[in-house]
């Protein structure tokens, strides 16, 4: 058997492509992948990961993670990762940093609040929710999760990014809600976005990459839980040598002595990124070469043309089966003592209220969007596409001035239309989705007049 693996996403490969053809300068400086890394890098949604709650929200302290310094995280262990096991490091950092591009205000609890929005209910928070007077009627316009949403946000953001990349940023978070939960719908809105992520043959662009980041995106959440609840004093360094113990039956020496915060908290992060990665890799060789089976590159390659199923995908780069029961123990005992900790279900339950209210009131007086959402709403009704769409819209606010246009949404949307109301929810749903944390407390305030603290 080859101690080669193989099965690295080639830039130059046929199956790489974009939604809209480019003609680009052929430099031979940068390859398609960093091509996606430097679009990300440059983007809007990008920079706004900066004021996005990871776990504590942005301002409780200048040390404490973003959705950026996390995302930044990401892409270093995905790297590492990616290297080590041969494969393409430039793929592997556009899907990092761009895996989270998606994400809501509030972290998760912004997300599912969302989605919960986005799904008929009994009693819906949204008085009169279209949602709800035919349910069946509008599957294919339900839900919001961050990593389909990311895909949108690349297309939607003019970024064209190529279909590995794409798929990459949807992979690396789970594709459903659990079943289990009252709001699970299936996410019918983003399917549309689909096709986008598939080769020239038609197979999904899967890539080991995608699910190498992943698995670098949960190591990241370990480690930094730990460092953010140890700095909001949530647990103790000695509860924390105790949860090593139990699950990993390791506790390196340099841990067990009594320490200063800052020293203790650089070298639990430094052990547990190392000691994960050092078992990722070590698995996922393995695995990879017997799924190579003895393959050629050539034969290799072929394999990135079929389509490979999710849990065979994801069973490739994981731990061995001792160390990932292990490492789930270990993960569910941090959720259970940082994610429900006090601190963390209040700052929750503002940013869900937060959400909610941003919400109502945008759908009872939607002439409180901003202009970009007024003009992405009439875009989205069709009327323009003959006139010239976005390139119509900006000579008429060119010559007549953003007055005439809202005008325009004024004329045009109607409460007794259901579709319209559809159309509106998601439009608004958009837009509180790409705020950042600050930004969404200020129009809170704008819009109700209160301070918020």
């Amino acid at each position: 058997m080859s101690e080669q693996i193989m099965l690295a996403i080639k830039s130059n490969s046929s199956l790489v492509k974009r939604k809209v053809d480019e003609t680009l300068p052929a430099n031979g400086i940068r390859t398609e992948f960093m091509r996606d890394r430097d679009r990300i890098l440059y983007s809007e949604p990008f920079r706004r990961l900066a004021g996005k709650t990871q776990v504590y929200s942005v301002g409780n302290s200048d040390h404490m993670r973003t959705r950026l310094t996390h995302t930044l995280e990401v892409s270093q262990i995905a790297r590492t990762i990616a290297a080590a096991l041969n494969l393409n490091c430039d793929l592997t950092e556009a899907i990092a940093l761009g895996h989270d591009i998606g994400h809501t205000p509030f972290g998760h609890v912004g997300e599912r609040t969302l989605h919960s929005i986005m799904t008929p209910h009994s009693g819906h928070y949204i008085e009169g929710c279209p949602f709800d007077t035919q349910p069946m009627l509008y599957e294919d316009q339900y839900g919001f999760k961050h990593n389909l949403h990311g895909v949108k946000v690349a297309y939607s953001s003019g970024l064209n990014l190529t279909n590995y990349t794409l798929y990459g940023i949807q992979a690396h978070s789970k594709l459903k809600y659990a079943k289990e939960h009252d709001d699970f719908f299936e996410l019918g809105f983003y399917k549309k976005y689909q096709e986008q992520l598939h080769t020239p043959l038609g197979n999904d662009a899967w890539s080991l990459e995608a699910y190498v980041v992943a698995m670098a995106d949960e190591i990241a959440q370990r480690h930094h839980d730990l460092e953010d609840a140890i700095l909001g004093k949530i647990i103790t360094q000695n509860e924390v040598n105790s949860i090593l113990e139990d699950y990993f039956e390791i506790l390196p020496q340099e841990l067990s002595n009594p320490l200063d915060s800052k020293t203790y908290i650089k070298k639990l992060s430094s052990f547990i990124v190392n000691y994960l990665v050092e078992q990722l890799i070590e698995s996922s060789k393995k695995k990879i070469l017997e799924f190579q089976n003895g393959r050629d590159e050539g034969e290799c390659q072929k394999l990135l043309s079929e389509n490979i199923t999710f849990s065979e995908l994801s069973h490739l780069i994981s731990y061995d089966n001792n160390f990932r029961e292990r490492e789930k123990k270990f993960s569910a005992e941090i959720n259970t003592r940082v994610l429900s900790s006090y601190d963390i279900q209040v700052s929750d339950a503002k940013g869900a209220y937060i959400v909610k209210k941003l919400f109502k009131a945008l759908y009872g007086t939607p002439q409180q969007l901003p202009d970009n959402s007024i003009i992405s709403y009439l875009l989205r009704t069709g009327r323009y596409s003959k006139k010239g769409g976005i390139a119509y819209l900006n000579e008429m606010r060119h010559q007549r001035g953003i007055g005439y246009i809202r005008k325009e949404f004024d004329v045009y949307y109607s409460r007794i239309n259901q579709n319209d109301n559809i159309l509106l929810m998601r439009v608004i749903c958009d837009h509180i989705a790409g705020m950042t944390d600050r930004y969404a407390i200020k129009t809170y305030r704008n819009l109700y007049g209160m301070l918020y603290d």
